[in-house]
């Protein structure tokens, strides 16, 4: 796992915002963001539900969106003159999702003698843990990434000790190549992630963005641009 570094920024998490059971339906704005500064939330049931009114993708240019889902129904909560009380929405979600980063972000700098995680790093360990969510494998404009897996994720930086994982951040200059070795030996499968943060690019043409796979809309793959590729080679 590699976060690849184009400028350190603090991680800014926001609301899916609860468009789902409306006309609309769609992700609204600051959700919606260019770049990849914006981690938007999506919220679901205790069950892993997606909620009836969280927010579905995509973005108006193509990008996948939310990035993640937490609980965000029925959740204990503060609310008015020290009392607590029942809360329901993706803004009930997102805080979720801030609170266990701040948690990960201090076991990576216990683990790292008080260095910091870049933001792309971070992004790369969230979407590198999150449980699978929804009907379609892998990223979806319903669930994004899955399921937050704070447990996941703060296992996958201690075993970096034990060199069971790997997490790297890395600067990739302008047409240059990373190459890594890592070593399989075919007991478990292989598995990589590699994150950025980047300027916004130029959206697509109308024509070129995909259906969301609401019901009864078309599913087709959700695109994320811009891309940065990935081979793998076998030593020979």
């Amino acid at each position: 796992m590699a976060g690849v570094r184009y400028h350190r920024v603090l991680r800014f998490i926001t609301a899916e915002r609860n468009a789902g059971a409306s006309p609309w339906r769609s992700v609204l704005a600051p959700a919606d963001a260019h770049g990849d500064s914006v981690l938007a939330v999506g919220a679901v049931d205790a069950f892993g539900a997606l909620a009836s009114f969280s927010s579905l993708g995509p973005t108006a240019d193509g990008r996948i969106k939310p990035d993640l889902v937490a609980n965000g129904v029925g959740l204990y909560s503060p609310v008015t003159n020290d009392l607590y009380g029942s809360l329901t929405g993706t803004s009930a979600a997102s805080p979720c999702i801030s609170g266990s980063i701040g948690l990960l972000i201090q076991h990576y700098r216990n683990l790292t003698l008080g260095q910091d995680p870049w933001s792309s790093t971070i992004r790369a360990l969230l979407f590198h843990t999150a449980d699978e969510a929804g009907p379609f494998p892998g990223p979806d404009y319903m669930f994004g990434w899955g399921l937050m897996n704070t447990k996941s994720a703060a296992l996958t930086l201690t075993e970096q000790i034990s060199k069971d994982t790997t997490v790297q951040e890395l600067v990739l200059q302008e047409g240059g190549q990373v190459k890594l070795n890592v070593g399989v030996d075919g007991t478990k499968p292989l598995k990589v992630t590699i994150a950025w943060t980047d300027p916004p690019g130029t959206p697509p043409a109308p024509a070129s963005i995909r259906s969301p796979p609401w019901p009864g809309a078309s599913a087709s793959p959700p695109r994320s641009i811009p891309d940065l590729p990935f081979r793998w080679a076998r030593r020979k």
